[in-house]
């Protein structure tokens, strides 16, 4: 059996530019492979960590760190 959720990291970056046009991408982007490069960080964690920032109005990209 593969490893499910399998990384979507464009695709998450995407929906993250789609809701929060306000946050610059690139930043996001940069935020995200920092902490891809931790080994606990599983991509299921990375997505629900991104998913409570763009819930969260006060948020910016840097709180993922």
């Amino acid at each position: 059996m593969t490893d499910l959720p399998r990384p979507a990291t464009h695709q998450l970056l995407q929906l993250a530019a789609a809701c929060r046009p306000d946050w610059s991408i690139d930043q996001l982007r940069e935020a995200v492979a920092q902490v891809r490069c931790h080994d606990d960080m599983s991509f299921g964690r990375l997505l629900v960590a991104v998913a409570q920032l763009i819930a969260d109005p006060v948020a910016e990209p840097p709180d993922l760190l």
